[in-house]
């Protein structure tokens, strides 16, 4: 992987940050770089892009140029040896026969690949929102924890996490500019929360990112 965050991103949040100019912005600041995708992630954003253009139609151009200028990676999703033993023990059924069922497998090869870079030694971050798939994200973050002697790391962050970490910053200055962009961002993904079931306005953020 040759970004430099590695951090392998869900379609979920792809899709969501990336349907304005000012979420991309406020992506790669939280990333503090580009990221990586596995192949059937791009074309679930592609696919979805077209079936709500409405909603979601500038992803499919963010995406085509950023990955045009190497922002984005995208991962293969052939298979090998390594990625068919991991997607084999996540799911427990062979590769080729998972790559055939459709649901949820952009989440699964985002796992799948983030634990091939882990046993590679690299730590790495998936940045992933449904609730299953963060769940077995969790699982192999904890697996790698415990491995000794340590290869590298897995840890699991959400379109909240990549916020938290933009506020303060020129793109997210302020709590009404963090309002106003998780406004924009939550009817694009179901799997948002009200911003009140957050922490993107507490006190306790803004006094820290104040005492800068």
């Amino acid at each position: 992987m040759t970004t430099c965050t590695g951090t392998v991103v869900d379609a979920g949040p792809a899709l969501t940050f990336l349907a304005r100019k000012d979420t991309t912005r406020v992506l790669f600041q939280g990333l503090r770089g580009g990221f990586a995708a596995p192949e059937i992630v791009r074309t679930e954003v592609m696919r979805k892009s077209r079936e709500k253009q409405r909603l979601l139609g500038s992803a499919a151009n963010q995406w085509q140029m950023l990955e045009n200028a190497g922002r984005i990676e995208v991962l293969s999703d052939d298979e090998s040896v390594e990625l068919s033993v991991a997607v084999q023990r996540l799911c427990h059924l062979p590769m080729s026969q998972r790559m055939q069922q459709g649901k949820d497998l952009g989440e699964l090869m985002v796992i799948a690949h983030a634990v091939v870079l882990a046993d590679a030694g690299r730590d790495v971050t998936v940045l992933i929102q449904e609730r299953d798939g963060t769940a077995m994200a969790q699982q192999e973050a904890a697996r790698f924890a415990r491995m000794a002697p340590r290869r590298g790391s897995i840890r699991v962050w959400n379109s909240e996490t990549v916020l938290l970490r933009a506020a303060g910053s020129p793109q997210l200055p302020d709590k009404s500019t963090m309002r106003r962009i998780y406004g924009a961002m939550r009817p694009l993904d179901a799997a948002l929360p009200p911003i009140d079931q957050t922490d993107l306005l507490t006190s306790s953020v803004w006094n820290q990112i104040e005492q800068r």
